[in-house]
């Protein structure tokens, strides 16, 4: 699976924590996602889309699956992010209250784009094998 798991820079000081992440592709539309525990969100994938997921605040459990294998990663730490490429089926599951989800994203939004079930997922990974 090409799950890519990244260590963001943190800088601690007297004043506080800086946590600071540098990409090398353009970043077209961020969002934030703020939900209490057991809150389910995600499930789809995306055709041209990479993400880039860490979680400041909180706990969150990121379930993955390209088709033929599942991983999970818990993303507890603000200092731990993971990118997502294309063609990869995700959820998230928020495991403790108030957790808070920065999504970064390489493309801007097109409904177009977006898989959203999972049986024409798997057809379509199957398609390109």
């Amino acid at each position: 699976m090409k799950i890519k798991t990244l260590k963001l820079k943190k800088i601690k000081s007297k004043n506080g924590l800086l946590v600071v992440a540098e990409f090398k592709f353009p970043i077209k539309r961020v969002f934030t996602v703020l939900a209490n525990k057991n809150s389910k969100r995600g499930y789809h994938a995306h055709k041209k889309c990479r993400q880039l997921l860490f979680c400041p605040h909180g706990s969150i459990k990121i379930e993955l699956f390209d088709g033929y294998k599942y991983k999970t990663i818990t993303l507890n730490k603000s200092k731990n992010a993971i990118l997502i490429p294309t063609y990869i089926w995700a959820s998230q599951k928020f495991l403790s209250n108030n957790s808070v989800l920065i999504v970064l994203c390489d493309k801007i939004f097109s409904e177009k784009e977006y898989i959203r079930d999972i049986n024409n997922f798997k057809k379509i990974i199957d398609k390109n094998k």
